[in-house]
């Protein structure tokens, strides 16, 4: 396979809010505090005025449901995605020995492994977790395939696919524009014809990398390449063709970087100490907040929708450090909520195993951390308080898994793999390369997949 700790603390941006407080979740709790806000649970559509209700119950000709799909023996997920209608997980697995991929399509509804479309060779990027998109219509998804390819998933069924660089050794980052998928390397094309494409033309001026498409303004946005170097940030408009915006950040000390997801906000650290925050506005490219954070070590950053943005930082190393969760309107500090003293494991890099352990509901007023690697507790982000404490757990690793993996995970015995995602407001899944496992938002466990070895 293509696969190659520290405590932490939470800045959360959320521009509307007016009022502060610092309040400290009492420790510890194993039953709900406080319900979770619910929705129905056959869709993953917010509950903020102006969203669309709830779609109806999936059918066949949405997606199929296959009674005999199983996980194939060895292959670990390297890709995920939730699906845009339906509370249903995506992941692209490989099995390198075999040389055999698949992607299988779990149901959070229905309690079950709805689907799995395996194909000769690789499926998904170890060593980047978001090669796996759904198109926005829900009955289809790209994701990465053999090495520098983009394969098409149209209702459990393999399409086509497109190399747009075959010499690259690396998995090719992409965004769907209407029905269209634009990468990374600057090429546009569709995959509905059923052939294979091959070193697909850039048509862009400008070089982007970590990519995104602005749900406002159209435009593919992402970091700029300047002599080799991710350092500045750039905004392409493939419908027009035109460059939006080209900001080289010369003002900016290099540092860990996030897009948001919808395109519309960018974060950037800066290394002191103490370290800053720079926010940008992904729609013209313009600063707008610095911001220094409660603990003076930043780690890493989530975004969620409309411009959201949660950012972990620490004030030391060890059991002893203080976490906190700040959240900032305006660039402004208005509350601080203290974990100590739980440990939040950061992100080492892009990877699938290194999957986030922060994760935002769909609707925007959850936040669900995964605290010393197993606990698993949700805040309201609004009133800045706990809402429930679960221990969810990983299960442990087969023996008859690739050692790269399973020895790995076994000189780390204090880690235990695996991140969280949210399928709706009311359902949660925790994932690593080697298992899936379903949860509520009341800590009932639904299900669990384990791969077969």
């Amino acid at each position: 396979m293509r696969l190659g700790v520290s405590a932490t603390a939470l800045l959360v941006v959320v521009p509307w809010l007016h009022a502060g407080c610092h309040t400290t979740p009492s420790e510890p709790m194993t039953t709900p505090t406080a319900r979770v806000p619910q929705t129905p649970s056959g869709s993953t559509a917010s509950a903020a005025p102006g969203d669309p209700p709830p779609n109806a119950a999936p059918t066949a000709a949405d997606w199929p449901e296959d009674p005999t799909a199983a996980w194939p023996k060895g292959c670990l997920i390297e890709a995920a995605g939730v699906n845009p209608r339906w509370p249903w997980l995506a992941v692209g697995c490989t099995n390198a020995e075999a040389e055999q991929g698949a992607v299988l399509v779990f149901d959070g509804d229905r309690r079950r492994l709805r689907t799995a479309s395996t194909r000769h060779g690789y499926v998904g990027w170890g060593e980047n977790r978001h090669l796996l998109r759904w198109h926005p219509d829900g009955d289809r998804l790209a994701v990465n395939v053999d090495t520098n390819g983009i394969g098409l998933l149209r209702r459990a069924q393999w399409v086509s696919a497109s190399y747009p660089d075959q010499t690259r050794d690396s998995g090719v980052s992409y965004v769907w524009v209407g029905d269209q998928i634009f990468t990374d390397t600057g090429a546009l094309f569709a995959l509905d014809d059923g052939e294979d494409h091959f070193d697909d033309a850039p048509i862009s001026p400008i070089s982007l990398g970590k990519i995104e498409l602005n749900a406002a303004t159209g435009a593919v946005v992402g970091r700029t390449d300047d002599q080799g170097y991710l350092r500045g940030i750039g905004a392409f408009d493939p419908n027009t063709r035109t460059v939006r915006y080209h900001n080289r950040l010369q003002d900016l000390k290099a540092g860990h970087a996030a897009w948001a997801t919808d395109g519309r906000g960018y974060a950037q650290i800066e290394f002191g100490p103490p370290d800053m925050l720079h926010i940008l506005d992904g729609d013209d490219g313009q600063a707008r907040w610095s911001v220094r954070p409660s603990l003076p070590q930043v780690g890493w950053m989530w975004w969620g929708r409309d411009r959201l943005l949660a950012v972990h930082s620490r004030n030391g190393r060890g059991p002893s450090a203080r976490n906190v969760l700040d959240i900032v309107v305006g660039g402004r500090i208005t509350k601080t909520i203290d974990l100590s003293p739980h440990q939040l494991r950061k992100p080492m890099g892009s990877s699938f195993e290194d999957m986030s352990q922060l994760a935002w509901s769909p609707d925007d007023k959850t936040l669900a951390v995964v605290l010393d690697d197993r606990k698993v507790r949700l805040f309201d982000v609004t009133q800045g308080t706990a809402l429930t404490t679960f221990d969810a757990p990983a299960p442990a690793i087969p023996q008859g898994l690739p050692d790269h993996y399973r020895l790995d995970h076994h000189k780390r015995p204090r880690e235990e793999p695996g991140g969280i995602i949210w399928l709706s407001n009311e359902r949660l899944a925790r994932c690593a390369p080697h298992f899936v496992s379903l949860w509520t938002t009341q800590g009932e466990k639904l299900g669990e997949w384990i791969v077969p070895d």
